[in-house]
């Protein structure tokens, strides 16, 4: 046992040639093949000798190393990762020297949890160190539902309409006001016109079809909400936005998440629906059967994102995949509400 340090005799995945790496050395020095990339030299006793398989591409040998004492090294590790896996949404480089910043700061390491966690995960997302949550937006995405005349919600579809100019008016968002966050409200498919200047017009088309009579919508209705989604977020990257909130507003919308839930994750409609907003119990027995009901009559393949959409979505749902789906490729945080637009995330 012991520290060493390790030189390399060319440049590979981790340094350079003749740059140094602090080890651990165990016994297994001496095994077979063992390596000859690095000069290992124990200063304690000045044994010298050759380790490591170390390549462009490659580290594997005996020798120990340690995160905290080879920053760099574990820099070019984690960018290699990023290179050799091709594309990612992550960039886990800036993920990295977000940590280390964090653990630059006169604290406790991980003192702060998973807000820690959180902000370097958005480093990832933002492909930067310095992480931006200063320009936020809400996106509301406000659809009806075709399957709430099965009697699955408390409310009509009128609701929807009502509470959407609510939305748009601004008297019901005291979070968003307290956190100077801006809010677009948006018609993606309400069962009727809404005649506000604070209401952007997306709609595909006046709410869905039910899904226990057939599929809620035609694929290319599915694709053009998802695209209307996408348009949304180019136009808040172009301006400046760093971080968006997910949000929707449609009657009858915890019965179309349950049931996409339901057949993307394999778990039984009982597990995945909810009351929604205060079911009773007859109303959430009629609910879950609705939800089976429509599983079994449209047989939506469940590797297949348009397929289910169509055959148990809504637009609301198929908005928010879009905005998930551009959040990843413009570098902007998306935040997950709530169940509805985590099934939205699942999709995407």
């Amino acid at each position: 046992f012991g520290y060493v340090r390790l030189y390399a005799k060319e440049n590979n995945l981790l340094c350079n040639k003749n740059e140094e790496l602090l080890a651990h050395e165990f016994h297994y020095w001496d095994s077979e093949n063992c390596g000859s990339g690095f000069k290992a030299v124990k200063e304690s006793s000045g044994k010298q000798w050759d380790c490591v398989h170390a390549k462009e591409n490659m580290y594997a040998g005996f020798p120990h190393l340690y995160f905290y004492a080879n920053l760099s090294a574990a820099l070019r590790f984690v960018e290699a990762c990023h290179k050799y896996g091709g594309n990612n949404d992550i960039d886990n480089t800036s993920v990295l020297k977000s940590k280390l910043r964090w653990n630059s700061i006169a604290k406790p390491l991980g003192g702060l949890g998973l807000l820690e966690d959180m902000v370097s995960k958005i480093a990832g997302i933002q492909r930067t160190e310095d992480v931006s949550i200063t320009h936020r937006t809400a996106v509301i995405m406000c659809a009806d539902n075709g399957v709430v005349s099965e009697g699955v919600s408390q409310s009509d579809s009128r609701v929807t309409a009502q509470v959407a100019k609510e939305i748009a008016a601004g008297s019901v968002n005291m979070l968003a006001n307290q956190f100077s966050t801006e809010i677009l409200t948006v018609d993606i498919g309400i069962d009727s016109d809404i005649y506000c200047s604070n209401i952007i017009n997306k709609k595909i088309a006046y709410g869905t079809r039910s899904i226990v009579k057939g599929p809620a919508m035609d694929p290319s209705q599915a694709r053009k909400a998802i695209s209307n989604g996408i348009e949304i977020v180019y136009d808040l990257c172009r301006n400046g936005t760093d971080i968006i909130i997910t949000g929707e507003m449609g009657i009858g919308n915890t019965t179309t998440s349950a049931a996409i839930a339901s057949l993307i994750l394999g778990i039984p409609a009982e597990i995945t629906t909810g009351r929604g907003a205060s079911l009773d119990s007859s109303g959430m027995s009629r609910k879950i059967a609705a939800i089976h009901r429509a599983i079994k009559l449209n047989k939506p393949d469940p590797t297949d994102p348009i397929d289910v959409l169509s055959k148990l979505g809504g637009f609301d749902i198929a908005g928010m995949t879009g905005l998930f789906l551009a959040g990843a490729e413009c570098g902007i945080p998306i935040v997950i509400d709530g169940v509805i637009s985590a099934v939205s995330a699942c999709l995407a």
